[in-house]
């Protein structure tokens, strides 16, 4: 799993000091909660600890997430502004596999930015989750 992390978000140092991260796929009907994390508050006391699991590191998943990967870094470069984790994946699953996921092309979509025709699908089909 590659994934990039801003250096000014706390998450960064969080993902240095532990050697883990997890990501949450959320929905295409969660738009509202993504815009509302990356806008700075992801405190899971804010957000609420019912919303939220814990996976075999440790890490937050989002019991909502249309699926989840659970990864242990095994490298770590600077990039300038970002961090990029290099990492295996130790567990993932398909929570919600008949949700459709948010993603880039969906909200620019739904935010006239782009021409793409809406959410894709992750393609469970070959993915050993």
């Amino acid at each position: 799993m590659l994934t990039c992390f801003p250096k000014e978000f706390e998450g960064t140092e969080i993902l240095k000091k532990s050697g883990v991260w997890a990501l949450s796929m959320v929905a295409s009907d969660q738009e509202e909660f993504h815009d509302h994390f990356f806008s700075g508050d992801q405190s899971i006391k804010d957000i609420g600890e019912d919303k939220f699991k814990y996976a075999e590191t440790g890490c937050p998943i989002l019991k909502d997430a249309v699926a989840y990967f659970d990864c242990k870094v095994s490298s770590l470069i600077d990039n300038g502004d970002f961090i990029i984790a290099i990492g295996d994946i130790v567990q993932g699953e398909a929570l919600h596999p008949e949700k459709k996921t948010l993603n880039v092309e969906y909200v620019s979509t739904e935010r006239n930015q782009h021409s793409r025709k809406g959410p894709l699908t992750l393609p469970y089909k070959g993915f050993e989750l």
